[in-house]
């Protein structure tokens, strides 16, 4: 259960003022909505202001019990408030349970779509890698290919060249040839 600034602090017997600089000090917990107001979990308060308890009157009015403000109950209205304090135990631990399960529900549904993104990114990643591993195929069995020569038409004739005469090398000049200019 949550309650506006200043329900809050008419529960815990404070001045508004100075709930707001407990949160802002960071001793005390609190939400903010969406117009700017700050809500109070019951639980947070009974935290920082050791309250037993903390609940709604018949009429409606709140009512908190603080520890030792009250003068001494009988043994029945202390089993009877220990067991309104056990209920409300439970009451608090079951919102939590429930804003817990919440906030791991939230968790899951973002890791799943962050999952499906990288696995989407990883698909397009591997899909252009394919593409360029054809690519480079393709062009190594094109360079790798015996050259091929320009067809021949059938019509033309085709004339014997007659192969260039070998003409033996000359023996290189001798160091006296060349020093003398003989050679």
């Amino acid at each position: 259960m949550e309650y506006a600034l200043v329900d809050a602090a008419k529960l815990v017997k404070v001045n508004r003022s100075t709930l707001f600089r407990a949160i802002k000090a960071g001793r005390l917990s609190a939400r903010r909505d969406d117009d700017g107001t700050y809500r109070v979990d019951a639980s947070e308060l009974a935290r920082a202001y050791d309250l037993q308890h903390v609940s709604h009157k018949p009429d409606g009015a709140l009512h908190s019990a603080a520890q030792g403000a009250d003068a001494p109950a009988t043994s029945t209205q202390g089993q009877g408030a220990s067991a309104e304090l056990a209920l409300f135990r439970v009451q608090m631990l079951e919102e939590q349970l429930t804003r817990e399960r919440e906030e791991r529900e939230r968790e899951r549904s973002r890791w799943d779509q962050e999952r499906d993104t990288i696995l989407e990114r990883e698909r397009d990643t591997v899909a252009d890698l394919r593409k360029r591993l054809d690519r480079a195929e393709e062009r190594v069995l094109a360079l790798s290919a015996p050259p091929s020569q320009p067809p021949v038409p059938a019509t033309a004739v085709v004339e014997p060249v007659a192969p260039a005469p070998l003409v033996p090398p000359k023996p290189p000049a001798g160091f006296l040839a060349r020093l003398f200019g003989r050679a």
